[in-house]
């Protein structure tokens, strides 16, 4: 099996920015919207309490507990924050209830960020449990570990994170779904993942599904569900309405009598490959590494985030902010920052829209190295008013039109 292991804390290749910090402040300072904390359980006894009391761009943290919080929904914009002040442990969210997933349900230009949580589906739920669903508006997945969704009802598939008519962003995020699940079931969605994983469960017949939707992975490893006997799962498998640009991502199918293919693109139009790997699931009849048509060495940009995977208080003041660009050697590169994301419109001039909101800061700009690297780092201010406000980077690079864009990183500074 071929993993290509995405880095975790880029070596820093050029100088540091020195001015990033005071440019990053420049622009977040102005723009700190009055914001509502509300503590759970010091101020409300469970998150649903603390959600229904919330207004509209509040913010709520939730302690590490020990024992699981009960499952949540949410209908506007909101911050859920895990709290731990020791920063050991991943605030937990148990799914008991297959008729009640995390659901985030929003409208357009609502956003939601879901910061530092673990969703685990219980081993007394019966039915198999939906992990987390996503409809509608902007949602930001920052540091967080999904394991759910399983076959428990015959016929009924379940799935750890299912996404649709929703821009997903997945940052430093785990997806893995229990026997006989789909990790990410897209439909009519985007999805936007840096240095995450998504992984199919055992005898999960693949571990992302794409329907009429986009997927846009750098530094993400992605697996199909491994059975023992009969077929393994398909690593990605794309319908004839979707898309998908992978960057320093390795897929791969699952293990079987038969392997699974890593790649299963049931479209006319490519899906795009840039400095990744594709490999079939083992067996005793391997599994192809792709059918239907990808293209390799595509011109794409990628990014690392400078952190390890679901790490606790990955954003903090007076840390490193850092991110590694994987692109085409001697190219240019603009590094942009915001405090917002939103589903902007597509242009020609880029190969993908941009998913930082406007107004934009430039913080760096550049020239991709002779192996194609550009590395990027700036101390956070200690500055107590920064404290649950978001700083999000997006790279561009290129000579010429459509000119390649990066996914997100970035993150939400922790307390």
């Amino acid at each position: 099996m071929l993993l290509l292991l995405p880095r975790e804390d880029p070596p820093m290749t050029v100088p540091m920015l020195s001015s990033a910090a005071a440019l990053v402040v420049a622009l977040i300072a102005p723009l700190l919207p009055a914001q509502a904390h509300h503590v759970v359980p010091d101020d409300f006894p469970d998150i649903q309490a603390a959600v229904d009391a919330a207004a509209p761009g509040d913010i709520v943290l939730v302690r590490f507990g020990v024992t699981p919080w009960p499952s949540f929904q949410v209908d506007k914009s909101l911050s859920i924050i895990g709290w731990n002040a020791s920063y050991t442990a991943i605030t937990t969210i148990g799914l008991t209830d297959p008729e009640r997933p995390v659901l985030i349900d929003l409208e357009p230009g609502e956003r939601v960020d879901l910061i530092g949580l673990e969703f685990i589906e219980a081993s007394s739920s019966s039915g198999g449990v939906d992990g987390v669903v996503v409809r509608g508006g902007v949602v930001m997945m920052e540091d967080c570990r999904i394991k759910a969704g399983s076959l428990a009802t015959p016929g009924v598939i379940q799935v750890a994170l299912r996404a649709e008519l929703t821009d997903l962003h997945l940052l430093r995020t785990w997806v893995e779904s229990n026997s006989g699940g789909i990790a990410v079931w897209a439909t009519n969605a985007k999805i936007h993942a840096a240095s995450s994983r998504l992984f199919g469960g055992f005898a999960a017949p693949m571990g992302t599904m794409l329907q009429l939707s986009e997927l846009r992975a750098s530094g993400c490893i992605m697996l199909g569900g491994d059975t023992g006997v009969g077929t393994g799962g398909i690593g990605l498998f794309a319908d004839a309405g979707s898309r998908a640009w992978l960057s320093g991502t390795s897929i791969t199918g699952g293990f079987g009598s038969v392997g699974g293919a890593g790649i299963v693109n049931a479209g006319a139009a490519p899906i795009e490959l840039a400095r990744s790997g594709v490999e079939g699931g083992l067996g005793f009849s391997p599994g192809p590494a792709s059918i239907g048509p990808v293209t390799f060495n595509a011109k794409l940009l990628g990014v690392h985030a400078g952190r390890r995977l679901a790490q606790v208080g990955t954003l903090r003041l007076g840390q490193w902010l850092t991110a590694s660009f994987d692109g085409d050697a001697g190219e240019p590169l603009l590094l942009l920052a915001g405090v917002d994301l939103a589903q902007l419109p597509g242009t020609g001039l880029l190969a993908h829209s941009l998913d930082v909101a406007p107004p934009w800061l430039s913080v760096g700009a550049g020239v991709l190295d002779s192996v194609g690297s550009f590395a990027f780092g700036t101390v956070l201010p200690n500055d107590p008013a920064l404290y649950d406000q978001s700083v999000w980077l997006q790279g561009i690079s290129g000579v010429a039109a459509p000119f390649a864009v990066s996914p997100v990183v970035g993150g939400v500074i922790r307390r």
